[in-house]
């Protein structure tokens, strides 16, 4: 991570400015957002900025260490782990108790396709966008899939306890206070998942807000 960044805290000071940067471009039509991933390459953009150009600890749809193989999330902030590096841990781990036959495999080149890089998260965030423009079924479906988001996070609290959050952009006026409540409902009881929502004013400028 960036040496200026220490603490979670300090991780999510660093995201609200970015929303900050996000509602500035998009209520001086900067930053005209169609889908998604319009939603986190800027998030990125505005993020590395303040970072003064320093990537090295942010990464785009990817896999995390302690989330399931297949997974990938929207923004994460962390120390990308390699190849080798996953491999030795792989062995570290199995010590003492691994088969000789398992330990010639992870040893072989035939293995590094299970070992691919992936991040040690210190925060993951997921993105849904509810764009002017959907039809009914296509914010309905992106509902759904902020509610699969929510314990999808969930599952990441033994490695990344408060460094999750899931973000909910508005563009079409979707979200309704029940909409809200039933994606903070998705949260285990004892989940500090933190819910933001971008939404317009009734003067149509798109502001932030933590509702969960």
């Amino acid at each position: 991570m960036s040496p200026g960044i220490r603490t979670c805290a300090e991780l999510w000071a660093l995201i609200e400015e970015a929303f900050e940067s996000i509602c500035h471009a998009y209520n001086r039509r900067w930053f005209i957002p169609l889908l998604e991933a319009d939603l986190s390459g800027y998030a990125y953009h505005a993020i590395v900025g303040k970072l003064s150009g320093d990537a090295s600890g942010i990464h785009l749809d990817t896999r995390v260490l302690g989330g399931a193989g297949s997974e990938k999330y929207d923004l994460v902030f962390g120390a990308c782990v390699e190849t080798e590096e996953r491999r030795r841990l792989a062995l570290q781990n199995a010590e003492p108790n691994v088969p000789d036959n398992v330990r010639r495999f992870l040893m072989s080149k035939a293995a590094l396709s299970e070992f691919r890089p992936a991040v040690r998260p210190e925060l993951v965030i997921e993105f849904k966008f509810f764009a002017a423009g959907f039809t009914p079924p296509q914010l309905r479906e992106h509902f759904v899939q902020a509610q699969r988001d929510a314990p999808k996070l969930g599952a990441l609290q033994a490695v990344c306890l408060d460094g999750r959050g899931l973000v909910l952009f508005d563009d079409a006026g979707y979200m309704s206070g029940q909409r809200e409540a039933r994606i903070i409902a998705q949260r285990a009881e004892d989940d500090h998942l933190r819910v933001y929502l971008f939404q317009r004013t009734g003067s149509g400028e798109m502001k932030w807000r933590r509702i969960a």
